[in-house]
């Protein structure tokens, strides 16, 4: 029982959760400030109506001990219905009393908390002499916030948000009350927030098209470069407080724009006059998407500097002589076409844009000629869209409109119409003025798709590591039943079978990981044109109704890359191409060293230098719009159910991307499909392919297996024995530590999981490299190596393997290990 006189003090001062009062209660002549409980419902109801009965009885009581009872009964009720984890504890900072969320919170009971001191029972380690501080700061009367780690009874981590203050009687301190509320969620989503962040920092960053991010109350909080560079700006001018007002030329342009977007929730291409830095106006258009920004509703516009369009339009008007010469050499498109859409004019950067020469294209329709007569993207009837603008063309301005050069490539224009009329106001002819958009829309599209398939992504990679796990202990006792017992035929198909299974899941897997960007299993410099040729033959022999085709590069640059990855992109394209050639077809491999730079590094995503082209075509039957825009996408797939996994494009998608390439389809129904790969060409060389050791190489080392999976480390507590070693086993990270500065002297090698809790695998090794700088150290990981592993390797860990893996692949790299 708890007296509340006693913690009145402490109460006073703190809050539980966020946005709650104090409930002033007078219980026979003294005033008590308590804390409200949050929430709602039920359970918020039976609270106040269980307070509003204690304060009726101690009304009604006037014997001290009886009020005694009720306020303690009250205090209870508080203690025992607060959302955060609660201590009491005496002057010495033992443990008296603990509320049910503590033990919820922190795994332990009431038996195993009181009498004990909170800071050792939950600071340990590095949070032990953090916590002895706040104690001390108590102590000495004060009242203190803070933010942390704690440990549950279990050994795992868990965040906290905290307080703690002094119990008072009277003047006298009598003991602490501290709580805790588990923040751990919040800073993992805080964490995740920042790597997404810097992912798409780049892309930001870099992109041609001015881009800014604003709050809803008109504050800049972020810009790129581009958008600075219209108005003379440099990045120093953007101070903390600057507006986005600030930068409107007109002063009533931020209500027009405020009253669009309330209306339709986004902008699309406003034309809107802005400040440059010397204060003289310039055209932009604006376009603005609603985003959320850690959890702060703000605004995405994308800034165009359109001064030359809008020249070109009040040269147009002033004179015919002006407007022929400054058209003439604009860098913009300008079309004049009568009412029925024949093309009356067009100028020199327009035919230079669509590829036609002027006597090509004067006299002829518009549509057909530079307008498909259906938009690819939306389907829509692009004949009737013509027969709206010659109605009203003012009504088009600022549009953005699906175009065709003249080899069948489709771009976006951006169009603004004017209507030319004679004395009638009967149009005589249409004005229009077009620049490429063509490569924002594409940047947007890969900002969007990046960010769709970076969520996939993790989730798919998560999936594989767990179930690689998984595969890594049917593997590895598989492979010591296959040593026990010879070659009997009895169990030996059998488990070679559960072999072939196991090796059939890993490649789904990997497929995951592929897909997932989950690293690079061994970088190798290699011949593009080998890997191939090896592919395509392989496939060859079974598919003999498809006629394969080859063109190589002679001399092709030497690429960097995981062959077994790439191998399995060609042969993943191979398929696709062979499903869609029903009853046989031909199939076109080609390769060539391609320089990019400029535009067309920049359309296709990648930095500019020297690259290895490979393009694989074929007869198919093709893909339309809609497919052609999904056909990475994983799970995705047009045959019938348990016809496909809807993988082998994505995963062919997410290696390449990992290689720092590209892949690219190009496809039109009933037109076969064109998928062509970009890798980056490297200046090392060809290293050749060593072949396989296929005996079990066995030592007499001492090997410490560390792995958090009970699973994984019997398995590999086994394999190790059959193989000849002496093994020591750890639990996690910490464990393997103390157990290496202990018997160093006889611990030859580590094999350490990269994922557990707690102490991962960079951590741990990190810890093992301050005990013995030349620690032998070979990493394990269901996932490939990623970011993470090149990392620890870098820092001079010995060697990577992927599970699952056989008795064999152990037993080479355990000695790859040992004896280098």
């Amino acid at each position: 029982m708890f007296n509340v006189h006693s913690l009145s003090s402490a109460w006073t001062g703190f809050h539980l959760g966020e946005k709650r009062g104090f409930k002033k209660i007078d219980l026979r002549s003294k005033m008590w400030s308590i804390p409200t409980i949050s929430g709602g419902g039920m359970e918020q109801e039976n609270l106040k109506k269980k307070i509003e009965i204690l304060e009726i009885e101690a009304g009604r009581h006037k014997d001290a001990e009886e009020l005694l009872r009720i306020q303690n009964a009250y205090l209870e009720l508080l203690l025992d219905s607060a959302p955060e984890a609660i201590l009491l504890a005496d002057r010495d900072s033992r443990i008296t009393r603990i509320n049910p969320q503590f033990t919820k919170m922190f795994g332990f009971s009431f038996e195993e908390a009181v009498g004990r001191s909170a800071d050792d029972l939950i600071a340990l380690g590095t949070r032990h002499p953090e916590a002895c501080r706040i104690t001390g700061r108590v102590h000495s009367g004060e009242q203190v916030r803070f933010e942390s780690t704690r440990f549950r009874k279990d050994g795992t981590v868990v965040y906290v948000e905290g307080m703690a203050a002094p119990v008072m009687a009277g003047h006298r301190q009598i003991g602490v009350f501290v709580s805790y509320r588990d923040i751990t969620e919040r800073k993992k989503a805080e964490a995740a927030l920042r790597e997404t962040e810097e992912r798409y920092r780049s892309l930001f960053e870099n992109s041609p098209v001015g881009i800014g991010i604003a709050s809803l109350d008109g504050r800049l909080l972020d810009n790129n470069k581009a958008i600075l560079r219209p108005g003379g700006y440099e990045q120093e001018d953007m101070g903390r407080e600057r507006r986005i007002s600030d930068f409107y030329y007109d002063p009533d342009a931020r209500s027009k724009i405020l009253e669009i977007t309330s209306k339709q929730g986004f902008l699309d291409n406003h034309e809107v006059r802005l400040r440059k830095k010397d204060g003289s106006p310039y055209d932009a258009l604006l376009s603005l998407r609603p985003i959320k920004i850690k959890g702060e509703q703000c605004w995405y516009a994308i800034v165009q500097d359109i001064t030359e369009q809008k020249r070109a339009e009040k040269a147009a008007k002033e004179s015919q002589g002006k407007y022929r010469d400054l058209v003439e050499n604009a860098n913009s498109i300008v079309l004049r076409w009568d009412p029925r859409g024949r093309i009356l004019y067009m100028n020199r950067f327009g035919l230079e844009f669509f590829g036609y020469d002027e006597e090509e294209i004067i006299g002829r329709n518009a549509l057909g000629t530079i307008i498909p007569e259906k938009e690819s993207a939306t389907g829509r009837d692009m004949r009737k869209l013509m027969m709206e603008i010659q109605a009203d063309p003012d009504r088009f301005k600022n549009n953005e409109h699906e175009n065709m050069r003249k080899n069948g490539q489709r771009v976006w224009v951006l169009w603004t119409n004017k209507a030319i009329a004679d004395e009638h106001g009967n149009i005589e002819e249409v004005l229009s003025i077009g620049n490429d958009v063509t490569e924002k829309r594409n940047l947007q599209a890969q900002l969007f798709h990046a960010q769709k398939m970076e969520a996939i992504g993790t989730l798919a990679g998560g999936i594989a590591h767990d179930f690689n796990n998984l595969l890594m202990g049917i593997q590895g006792r598989a492979s010591l039943m296959l040593l026990e017992c010879g070659s009997n035929p009895a169990f030996h198909d059998h488990l070679r079978g559960i072999e072939e299974h196991v090796e059939s899941a890993a490649d789904l897997t990997r497929q995951l990981l592929g897909f997932a960007r989950g690293g690079k299993y061994q970088l190798k410099p290699s011949d593009l044109n080998m890997l191939l040729r090896k592919s395509s033959e392989m496939f060859g022999r079974t598919k003999k109704e498809i006629a394969i085709h080859a063109r190589y590069q002679q001399g092709v640059w030497t690429v960097e890359v995981d062959r077994g990855q790439i191998e399995q992109v060609f042969i993943n394209l191979f398929v696709n191409a062979w499903q869609s050639m029903r009853g046989g077809g031909e199939l076109f491999l080609e390769t060539e060293n391609v320089q990019l730079s400029g535009w067309a590094s920049k359309a296709l995503g990648l930095r500019g230098g020297r690259f290895v082209k490979a393009s694989i075509t074929d007869t198919g039957e093709g893909m339309d719009e809609r497919t052609r825009e999904r056909v990475f996408d994983p799970f995705f797939t047009t045959k019938e159910m348990g016809r496909g996994t809807g993988l082998g494009l994505a995963s062919a998608y997410g290696i390449i991307k990992n290689h720092g390439g590209i892949i690219q389809v190009q496809s039109r129904k009933g037109e076969g499909s064109s998928f062509h790969i970009y890798l980056p060409a490297s200046e090392k060389e060809m290293v050749a392919e060593k072949a396989a050791r296929e005996k079990l190489l066995r030592g007499s080392e001492t090997v410490l297996l560390v792995d958090d999976e009970e699973m994984i480390l019997e398995v590999g507590l086994s394999m190790l024995i059959t193989l000849g070693y002496k093994v020591l086993t750890a639990r996690s990270g910490r464990e393997a530590a103390e157990l290496y500065l202990e018997k160093k002297k006889k611990i030859d090698l580590v094999v350490l999981d990269m994922i557990m809790p707690g102490m991962g695998g960079k951590e741990t090794f990190e810890e093992l490299k301050k005990i013995d700088p030349d620690v032998r150290v070979l990493l394990s990981s269901g996932y490939s190596i990623d970011s993470r592993a090149k990392s620890i390797l870098d820092e001079g860990c010995r060697g990577f393997i992927q599970k699952p893996f056989n008795l064999s692949i152990f037993s080479s790299k355990l000695r790859e290990v040992l004896d280098n």
